[in-house]
């Protein structure tokens, strides 16, 4: 399941499960995380990579972050060293709140090179 790939590429960033007040965060990490996943599944180069992880920082806001260039790197590694072979792509991410629970829901496509 897609939704655990990137809970799991996430898990440094953020707990599980969430508290009630932690959902909206952990789906804007889930977010990003999804950007960098698709980031290095479109990449052809490293060039390319590199490129499109400049966009993601330049395009997403992380005040919080000392080194947004470098957190993006690290998802991107995490990625490419545990679903270097996974070539779906994150089309969207939701995380909901149910019955005192939280649920990822994840919809995707396969992107065919």
């Amino acid at each position: 399941m897609m939704s655990n790939a990137l809970l799991h590429l996430m898990e440094p960033y953020v707990s599980w499960p969430p508290a009630p007040d932690e959902i909206e965060d952990l789906e804007a990490w889930l977010e990003l995380g999804a950007a960098v996943w698709n980031a290095t599944v479109e990449a052809s180069t490293g060039e390319g990579l590199s490129d499109k992880l400049w966009t993601l920082v330049d395009e997403w806001d992380l005040p919080d972050e000392a080194d947004p260039v470098a957190l993006v790197e690290e998802i991107a590694m995490r990625k490419l060293r545990s679903f270097a072979s996974d070539p779906r792509r994150i089309a969207k991410v939701q995380v909901k709140a149910e019955g005192g629970r939280a649920t990822i829901e994840t919809a995707t496509f396969a992107y065919l090179r």
